[in-house]
């Protein structure tokens, strides 16, 4: 069974975020670098001014230096995390669009994951709303299209319907 699946707008607002993060990353640790590097040279450069009369104003630039560069190092990082993720979506939809209901353990080797792995991003992927025609029967293991929902699912205390009662 073959699925077309439309992208969802909350898959190109990820990337888009991803990118600005990635962008202010850059510009904040270039510029925490760059004042690092301008404060350095200041500093040997007028060192006896800096001993004399400005040392705890020189401590506390490095320090605004340096924490510029760090934000800028971990806004990098969740962009790249965020586009990686994207990625992993165009990697799953490659595989739900030949068999969207498939078992999470097959579906796991497919895309070369553990079981866990797998899992934990699709329920995310889910949540962000990535995949809204998908469910996720955790009792049976496998993915759902639709609003279908798998004989595994079903809770065995449910009253049986006349047709079944009959036959029994």
């Amino acid at each position: 069974m073959e699925n077309n699946f439309n992208i969802p707008a909350e898959v190109g607002k990820l990337k888009v975020r991803g990118n600005i993060e990635i962008v202010a990353g850059i510009v904040l640790a270039a510029a925490g670098l760059i004042s690092m590097a301008k404060l350095t040279v200041d500093f040997f450069i007028y060192i006896n001014w800096y001993m004399y009369f400005g040392f705890a104003d020189f401590i506390g630039k490095v320090l605004l230096f340096f924490g510029l560069m760090i934000i800028g190092v971990i806004l990098i990082m969740f962009g790249v995390k965020n586009n990686n993720f994207v990625k992993k979506y165009y990697e799953y939809v490659k595989f739900l669009a030949v068999d969207s209901n498939m078992y999470i353990s097959v579906f796991a080797v497919s895309v070369h994951e553990t079981v866990q792995t797998t899992q934990k991003n699709i329920m995310r992927m889910i949540e962000l709303g990535f995949f809204p025609n998908i469910q996720l029967d955790a009792a049976a293991g496998r993915l759902i299209y639709g609003d279908v929902m798998s004989a595994s699912s079903i809770s065995s205390g449910m009253p049986l319907s006349e047709d079944t009662q009959n036959d029994a």
